[in-house]
């Protein structure tokens, strides 16, 4: 991890569940559910410790063989806590499944 020029590290996690709405075609849309917990420590008094909030991402993936796939997303996150927060995202990736 790599310190910011406040000396905090940052520390994140989102656990969730993903949907495939139609899991047996190779090209098929997901959605996702995830709950938020932010735990950067920033400098004491200046916010809370942690935050906590909500995320949802759509996305398209097609499956090249049955254990590769390639995928792009959209998602948007909010966070309650800390402050009030709205942030946007999208992503293209790879995923590789063993079986």
């Amino acid at each position: 991890m790599v310190k910011d020029i406040s000396s905090s590290r940052q520390f994140a996690v989102a656990p969730g569940v993903r949907v495939w709405l139609d899991p047996d075609i190779n090209l098929k849309f997901y959605t996702t559910a995830q709950a938020l917990y932010d735990g950067t420590d920033y400098p004491p008094g200046s916010v809370p410790s942690n935050d906590f909030g909500l995320r949802n991402a759509n996305g398209l993936m097609y499956d090249m063989i049955r254990n590769v796939g390639f995928y792009f997303q959209f998602g948007e996150s909010i966070g309650f806590r800390r402050w009030f927060r709205i942030e946007l995202d999208a992503g293209l990736g790879v995923q590789v499944r063993f079986p």
